[in-house]
């Protein structure tokens, strides 16, 4: 049996065709999006028909174990799973940092009229050691693996501030522990 669902607001997160006001299902898979009489002709004689009454339907995502916040945050940050040497992942950390913008920074002493100004410029303050940086002044990287490197080098401090400018930095290895 097909489903056709009209009438409605049908979000596809295809950037071509955004929204749609009817979609078609056959076994389970979307068989149509787009216009009800389009979408229409693709189904079959045996069809069960709702009409959705202006309600939205959007993609669904169902996984038994997925860390979506985990995968977001590292939309941006910088890959270094493919980096085969320390040098090689020196060179990604630096090009991110040279893409990423710096941030405020809080002035190392602050009169009364500059705590307030920070106070309100720093109110986006990623929980740090390190007061006055806002998490966007970070440089953020994972899958570091000195196991997979030709040189097994381990990144120190020094390496991390020649290739950030002396802003912060944090990255994990390849099974989410942590080198800051």
């Amino acid at each position: 049996m097909d489903l056709f669902l009209y009438n409605g607001k049908v979000y596809t997160m295809d950037q071509r065709w955004p929204r749609a006001d009817s979609l078609a299902v056959r076994d389970g898979k979307i068989l149509a999006v787009g216009p009800g009489e389009v979408v229409a002709a693709y189904l079959g004689k045996d069809v069960e028909a709702i009409d959705l009454g202006g309600r939205m339907v959007v993609p669904g995502l169902v996984d038994a174990h997925f860390h979506f916040a985990s995968w977001a945050s590292g939309l941006d940050e910088v890959d270094l799973s493919r980096a085969g040497s320390l040098e090689e992942a020196l060179v990604l950390i630096a090009k991110a940092a040279a893409e990423t913008p710096p941030a405020f920074k809080a002035p190392a002493t602050a009169g009364v009229p500059a705590i307030a100004a920070t106070a309100t410029a720093a109110s986006s303050t990623f929980a740090s050691g390190r007061q006055g940086w806002p998490r966007s002044a970070w440089i953020r990287g994972y899958g570091w693996n000195k196991n997979a490197w030709q040189d097994r080098g381990i990144p120190t401090r020094e390496h991390l501030d020649k290739v950030t400018a002396g802003r912060p930095a944090f990255f994990t290895v390849r099974m989410g522990t942590q080198l800051g």
